[in-house]
């Protein structure tokens, strides 16, 4: 009988697994625009020449801003694409991440290699003496080297050039503030005017064109339009006292303006006479498309001429201040008249273009009440004086 007891059965049982190295790191990415792509490259080296792989592989884990990165067919929120290849030199891996900013600047991204022995033999059916098992690599993980993504940086607009409408020969003054981003730092400045670069000194350009067709100004009193054609109407001064308007150009129109604002009224008392209003003037452009609003300023009542202390004088519209009462035949007071003035898109001292301030109603003293003055015609007021 045959002594089988020490029968050889020949086998390639691998106890020791191979080392891993890293032949391409992660480079530095200049300039970021967006989508910045890393390439790694490793390799699984055995001590005994006469193996390769031996059936295993090289698996990448990628590391951005200092946690794993992966693919997005594995993690909907991840804006990496990474993909394996073979190259002569070892296994490679590319990740490919988008959608870079300037907060992404300066952040940092490395790969760790993890070499995944094989199991058995991969073909089937398994023959004996065939079955063969790899040892894990004794130095994995095996972390890469880090690359840096520099973003270009951006240029930061933070204070913006704001509109100006002005009177033709005035000045407008334009400011701008800038910087770049990330990092700051100064940045240098091109102005321009219609499309043209500018340079110091003394730039004469008309910037006023007319619209082709006629130029008109659609005045609107509340219910009716009025039409005003500045190639048949060389003044138009129908406006009604106490009204508010809106006025819209078809092009734009540069017109002489003239404000007068709401005369101040009289005293019942010793029959004084009431102020007159401000007067203002001066040349504008109505711009094409942009509405405007007119205020048209009336005149303060007179103080009553009845020796009744109860009533008052109303102050002229927008902005006239009413005259007081306190019960005394010596002040039966004018109202204050109301204020003419022409703004943009909204009645505020802001938008204010023009403005003609209303007369101060008269106390009865022999002098007339004086100027009013800002948005608000002034009430007419004894101050002490005119007393019989």
């Amino acid at each position: 009988m045959e002594n089988i007891n020490y029968r050889g059965i020949p086998t390639s049982l691998f106890l020791n697994g191979p080392k891993l190295g890293i032949v391409t790191d992660p480079q530095d990415q200049q300039d970021v625009i967006g989508v910045a792509t890393f390439t790694g490259i490793a390799t699984a080296t055995f001590p005994d020449s006469n193996f390769d792989l031996d059936g295993g592989s090289i698996a990448f884990k990628w590391y951005f801003d200092g946690s794993r990165i992966l693919d997005s067919s594995e993690d909907s929120n991840s804006n990496a694409r990474i993909r394996s290849f073979d190259s002569p030199t070892g296994t490679g891996s590319t990740i490919q991440i988008t959608g870079l900013d300037v907060g992404d600047d300066s952040k940092e991204i490395y790969f760790e290699a993890d070499y995944i022995p094989s199991a058995y033999q991969s073909s089937s059916p398994v023959t004996a003496g065939t079955a063969r098992s790899t040892g894990n690599a004794f130095n994995e993980p095996l972390k890469s080297d880090i690359g840096t993504i520099t973003v270009l940086p951006i240029i930061d607009i933070t204070t913006q050039p704001t509109g100006q409408l002005v009177s033709v020969d005035d000045d407008a003054k334009f400011s701008i503030a800038a910087q770049k981003t990330p990092g700051g730092g100064a940045v240098n400045y091109q102005w321009q005017l219609n499309g043209s670069d500018l340079s110091d000194g003394t730039s004469n350009t008309n910037i006023f064109t007319g619209a082709s067709g006629t130029p008109t100004l659609t005045i609107n009193d509340g219910t009716t339009d009025v039409e005003v054609d500045f190639s048949k109407v060389s003044v138009y001064d129908t406006f009604t006292p106490g009204v508010t308007y809106t006025a819209t150009a078809n092009a734009d129109i540069t017109v002489k303006l003239i404000a007068e604002g709401g005369g101040g009224g009289g005293s019942g008392f010793r029959n004084v006479g009431g102020s007159r209003g401000g007067r203002t003037e001066g040349t504008f452009t109505f711009l094409d498309g942009q509405t405007y609003i007119i205020q048209v300023g009336e005149a303060g009542q007179d103080g009553a001429t009845l020796p009744n202390g109860t009533v008052t004088a109303a102050g002229g519209k927008p902005g006239g201040g009413d005259a007081p009462s306190f019960g005394s035949i010596f002040n039966r007071s004018g109202g204050g008249g109301g204020y003419t003035g022409i703004f943009i898109t909204s009645v505020t001292q802001a938008n204010a273009i023009l403005i003609a301030a209303g007369g101060g109603g008269s106390s009865g003293d022999p002098g007339r009440g004086g100027d009013g003055g800002g948005l608000e015609g002034n009430a007419g007021s004894n101050q002490g004086s005119g007393r019989a």
